[in-house]
């Protein structure tokens, strides 16, 4: 008989800012301020959280925070490891592909999300935000415009959302 111990995701220790870490996911933007009191006070449903520094583009930039609904999200559930390419301006780009579940999940999301703002989470902290321009139906998902090492970063930690069948 084999056993295997399992310790937590370094990464995912070192994003940790909140007691109940969110799932990781794409999760509707309420409102952004660079004063974390501005956002208060929140609803049952909401949740402040605080930019992943590691993907802004200036490290002198002030971290901003969100003011994000649980109420609905599209889970980042993977149907195999992400990809990376590096583009024209040696930046990383991210290819993500979702399972069945978490595709559905998705288009109902963007559905009622439509030129909305929403951030991709992963271990409670933003690492991207987007406007929803289209309904989303494909179950393919590209991060672009990744500093240094937040590419990276990411792809190290999102292999622990590959679903195993």
């Amino acid at each position: 008989m084999l056993f295997l111990a399992c310790t937590p995701s370094p990464v995912k220790q070192m994003l940790k800012t909140n007691k109940e870490v969110l799932e990781d996911g794409m999760y509707w933007v309420l409102k952004e301020s660079n004063d974390r009191n501005a956002l208060f006070p929140t609803k049952e449903n909401e949740r402040i959280i605080q930019f992943n520094k590691e993907f802004l583009d200036k490290t002198d930039q002030e971290i901003p925070y969100l003011l994000i609904s649980t109420k609905s999200f599209a889970p980042l559930q993977l149907s195999e490891a992400p990809k990376t390419e590096t583009q024209k301006d040696q930046r990383k780009r991210l290819f993500l592909t979702l399972t069945d579940e978490a595709k559905e999940d998705l288009k109902n999301f963007t559905e009622e999300h439509l030129n909305q703002t929403t951030s991709i989470v992963v271990g409670g902290q933003a690492l991207t935000t987007h406007k929803i321009k289209s309904v989303i139906d494909g179950g393919k998902l590209q991060i672009t415009r990744c500093t240094d090492n937040a590419c990276e970063m990411l792809d190290i930690e999102l292999r622990d959302n590959v679903v195993k069948e």
